[in-house]
């Protein structure tokens, strides 16, 4: 290996290391667990939640569209 190529290395170590020193600090000061059971875990919430709310938005809007279309008699609304 070339001298350049070692150095290359050993910055894109020290890169990854800095961003997952950063990561377990910012947890720690959100009292927030940073194993990475715990990090998977609040991920796969987060996503459970964005998918009820995304069912939830389309039924709210969905029914007001089918309000709207029978009250005001609409006929070119279409989905």
């Amino acid at each position: 290996m070339s001298r350049w190529s070692e150095e290359k290395d050993f910055i894109k170590s020290l890169d990854e290391l800095q961003a997952s020193l950063r990561n377990e600090i910012e947890a720690k000061a959100l009292h927030l667990d940073a194993s990475p059971e715990a990090i998977a875990q609040r991920r796969r919430r987060v996503l459970i939640l964005n998918f009820l709310r995304t069912i939830i938005f389309r039924t709210i809007f969905l029914a007001t569209l089918l309000f709207f279309k029978r009250t005001f008699a609409i006929d070119s609304l279409s989905f």
